[in-house]
């Protein structure tokens, strides 16, 4: 199986669509006011107006690859990418009201991408009935409501992880190129066009929208591109498990590990206080503490730009993490040992990460901060050498220097 002009073309779509359009988004929301993000919420890492419709822009470019793909490939399998857009579609538009309202609870997006899990096992058969542990298989097997409870957790838990790490700029979008290529390499290797074609036009859609909100944060992804993300990447993991047995369950977690341990352990994290915290939002999360601790004040305060790229470099750090894990995904993707120590591996990281920025002892951001001010003194102190060394021009009869 080779990517194909066909491939390339749909590709290409799909960029072009999300990039313009995200640009066409921005202008239309400063223009008349639409989807301004909260200015009062405690999880605010940025200045100005900044639009929170980034999945508009997405989603359009989505579908119209869709429509496009289906004309290209006259095959029953395109069919599928329909009945995806339908499981999608009721996340979407719920997370697209928020954007533009933000007055839709929690628990109400909770049920909703519960319900596009559902929609899932009806319409695509994407039933998540095997995680590669003996014996939790075999019942999953045979006891098909449990499958079902299995699948809606994940099919719900997924989205919610990539709202929840939504705080950067590029990050969400980061995890989601990242766990799409990681989608689309494999099942390409295994001959699933479906698959990889649907990733393909997700990752390229995504990249588009990441060009306008990395590293300054135009625009923001919102909940209707984070929770849609969420839903996708769920869906094709579930399809991947199901298709083909050889694949284990584990590499579809470990490419999104960040996003659901982050969900974890702040649930464990607040829950340990106040049951009724757990699901509050707060500033304690792991890429704000990189974003406050490390790199908020390793630039000048007085740049406009400041904060933008103190984000975009707290993102930047988690990208690595990101593609250190698509890698080991991609090398052991049948070996579930592996995969789970892997898993542990990125666990402790975590732990470790977080106690470190907890405690102020980062050397991370002694040494960067000091770097960054380094380079500020020797910028001045060079400049300052111009001026000095500049000579000084005679000055014309009746002029005073000081006026």
């Amino acid at each position: 199986m080779i990517i194909s002009f066909d491939a390339t073309l749909l590709a290409s779509i799909a960029f072009a669509v999300s990039f313009c359009g995200c640009g066409a988004t921005l202008w239309l929301c400063r223009r008349f006011g639409w989807g301004a993000d909260s200015t009062i919420s405690v999880q605010r890492l940025h200045r100005g107006f900044v639009p929170r419709l980034g999945g508009v822009p997405i989603g359009a470019a989505f579908t119209i690859s869709i429509l496009s793909a289906s004309l290209l490939y006259p095959e029953p399998w395109t069919h599928s990418l329909f009945l995806l857009l339908a499981v999608m579609l009721p996340t979407f538009i719920v997370g697209v009201t928020e954007d533009l309202t933000q007055r839709v609870g929690t628990r109400v997006r909770l049920l909703v991408t519960m319900l596009s899990a559902a929609l899932g096992i009806g319409l695509l058969g994407a039933l998540l009935n095997r995680i590669n542990i003996p014996g939790v298989d075999t019942f999953l097997a045979s006891h098909w409501a449990a499958a079902v409870i299995l699948t809606l957790i994940a099919g719900a838990g997924v989205p919610h992880a990539i709202n929840i790490v939504d705080g950067c700029n590029g990050l969400s979008s980061s995890v989601g190129i990242t766990v799409f290529i990681g989608l689309g390499i494999l099942s390409w290797q295994l001959g699933d066009t479906f698959i990889a074609t649907t990733a393909l036009i997700a990752a390229c859609a995504t990249f588009g929208f990441t060009l306008w909100n990395f590293p300054l944060g135009k625009i923001f992804l919102g909940d209707g591109g984070a929770y849609s993300m969420g839903v996708l990447i769920a869906e094709l993991s579930i399809l991947l498990i199901v298709r083909h047995p050889q694949v284990s369950a584990w590499f579809a977690l470990l490419l999104v590990i960040h996003p659901v341990w982050e969900v974890l352990f702040s649930c464990a994290r607040r829950g340990r206080h106040s049951l009724r915290r757990m699901f509050e939002p707060d500033v304690r999360h792991l890429h704000q503490l990189v974003y406050r601790r490390v790199f908020e004040h390793a630039f000048e305060k007085g740049s406009p730009y400041s904060q933008a790229y103190a984000s975009a470099m707290a993102a930047a750090t988690f990208t690595a993490w990101h593609a250190t894990m698509l890698l080991l995904a991609l090398l052991f993707w049948n070996n579930s040992a592996a995969l789970i120590a892997c898993i542990l591996g990125f666990i402790v990281l975590y732990g470790v990460s977080y106690r470190l920025l907890m405690q102020h002892r980062s050397f991370i951001t002694h040494g960067i901060t000091k770097a960054v001010q380094r380079h500020h003194v020797m910028h001045a102190k060079h400049m300052m050498q111009n001026v000095l060394t500049v000579p000084d021009k005679q000055q014309p009869v009746g002029t005073d220097r000081d006026t």
